[in-house]
């Protein structure tokens, strides 16, 4: 119930009024980096529901945080691991959100690494096996066209 008008409404009219906001229960590290409850740079998440700072090993231990749920591309680690895995195999500091690639050396920010487009979600590799799916379909009917032109040359 609205306190100031008396007026009763149901939960999902008070979601779409923004009168209510919704936090997923986990979210991916590149989610809560865009909401602003991560902060790479000191490792520290915000618990959307209490506001508590804790570090990002303890946000992935009570769940705010889904570690598999967040790959780092294989141009960053020399092959593609979920962070979790970033995390285990010293890739990846909580402390810094310092990457290190083992092959070439080479470090990269996650903030840098995400901006670039290096952090990927399962939502944006979907999306990267759609426009790779549609290239390849188009790619074969371009081909088609191309065999049945050459086709009625020859005949």
């Amino acid at each position: 119930m609205n306190s100031s008008t008396g007026r009763v409404m149901d939960i999902q009219e008070a979601v779409s009024q923004g009168l209510i906001e919704t936090i997923p229960s986990r979210m991916s590290l590149t989610e809560a980096a865009k909401e602003g409850i991560y902060f790479p740079d000191t490792g520290i998440v915000i618990d959307p529901k209490t506001g508590k700072e804790m570090s990002l090993r303890e946000a992935i231990t009570i769940g705010i945080i889904d570690a598999t749920n967040t790959i780092l591309a294989a141009s960053l680690t020399g092959s593609a691991m979920s962070l979790e895995e970033a995390i285990n195999a010293g890739i990846f500091d909580t402390e810094t959100g310092i990457i290190v690639n083992e092959g070439s050396n080479k470090s990269s920010t996650f903030s840098a690494a995400m901006h670039d487009g290096h952090i990927l979600t399962p939502k944006s590799l979907t999306l990267h096996s759609v426009i790779l799916t549609d290239r390849v379909i188009m790619t074969l009917r371009l081909v088609k066209l191309q065999i049945q032109e050459l086709a009625r040359k020859l005949h």
